[in-house]
């Protein structure tokens, strides 16, 4: 009799003891999944509200504009081989992972007084697009402050990046000076969002004179 109250107390330890080390399986296992489905969600939402509150207006006297830059742009000279031909070309860039967010502008050379608005801008969004080895995927009349300007979107193959890279550039003609806005990245890094934060986000300091903008 005392070995059957004892062979019954070991049974009740033993499923005692294999039911709350069930039940504390399927605790870590719900944990383990909450976690699983929350990480990516949360890391997202921090992601983008450090994205937001990194952005800060960079302006520059001398290129006499300001823009939303989401990290601090480095500013860099092309220095054109004959100065005859093209000025110097004044860049600011920022790089956030694999997008890069740059403006850019030269005062063009008045070798051509008779070439319109128009004409100066295709001629600027073909070198664009010639040394980005890009194609255009779409392109629209654009007017910033009432200046002359396109908006176009291309696309650049690259074997380095899956699916290539995308990119949004914006050019603006003020007298005879260029600004080029360009957001350019990764596919799977690339945001309109951004890209149209930064793009919209443009503008000049010192409105120049009335015979510059579009009637």
């Amino acid at each position: 009799m005392a070995n059957n109250d004892k062979l019954k107390t070991i049974v009740t330890v033993l499923v005692v003891y294999g039911l709350g080390m069930l039940t504390c399986a399927f605790i870590l296992q719900a944990i383990f999944w909450g976690m699983a489905w929350a990480t990516p969600e949360e890391s997202a939402g921090a992601r983008q509200a450090a994205s937001q509150t990194n952005w800060k207006v960079f302006s520059s006297e001398e290129g006499n504009f300001s823009v939303l830059f989401p990290a601090a742009p480095q500013e860099s000279l092309h220095m054109p081989s004959n100065s005859s031909l093209e000025d110097t070309i004044y860049a600011f860039r920022a790089n956030v992972g694999a997008v890069s967010y740059e403006v850019s502008y030269n005062d063009q050379p008045v070798t051509h007084p008779a070439d319109t608005p128009e004409a100066l801008l295709n001629t600027a969004r073909d070198r664009a697009m010639a040394e980005l080895s890009g194609q255009i995927a779409e392109e629209t009349p654009n007017f910033i402050n009432g200046l002359h300007g396109r908006h176009i979107a291309f696309t650049i193959p690259d074997e380095t990046s899956i699916g290539g890279k995308v990119g949004t550039m914006q050019l603006c003609l003020v007298d005879n000076r260029l600004y080029q806005v360009a957001v350019i990245g990764a596919v799977n890094e690339y945001s309109r969002t951004d890209a149209e934060q930064f793009l919209t986000s443009f503008t000049l300091i010192d409105q120049p004179n009335v015979e510059a903008r579009v009637e």
